[in-house]
């Protein structure tokens, strides 16, 4: 919930977009292949396995893919003319 002092209004709403829940592991893994790649090659910094981290987003990527695949509202009906 937005509390008094909140930097929300509604001229920013415009900005704003959704998504379906389904895709949260996929922004999450692609995020964390972001920041790991902003950090590479910065000494002193613990380096992350960029390798793995982008595995594991191309894996969730491909299964988010399949479940909205998958999903009634994602098939095209058509129509046969005459049918």
């Amino acid at each position: 919930m937005l509390g008094a002092g909140s930097m929300f209004t509604p001229e920013l709403a415009k900005d704003l977009f959704l998504i379906p829940d389904t895709a949260l592991p996929v922004l999450a893994a692609k995020g964390a292949v972001f920041a790991a790649s902003r950090i590479a090659g910065i000494e002193g910094v613990p380096q992350p396995p960029i390798a793995q981290l982008a595995a594991d987003a191309a894996e969730a990527e491909a299964s988010f893919l399949t479940t909205i695949s998958l999903s009634k509202r994602a098939r095209v009906g058509r129509v046969r003319p005459g049918g």
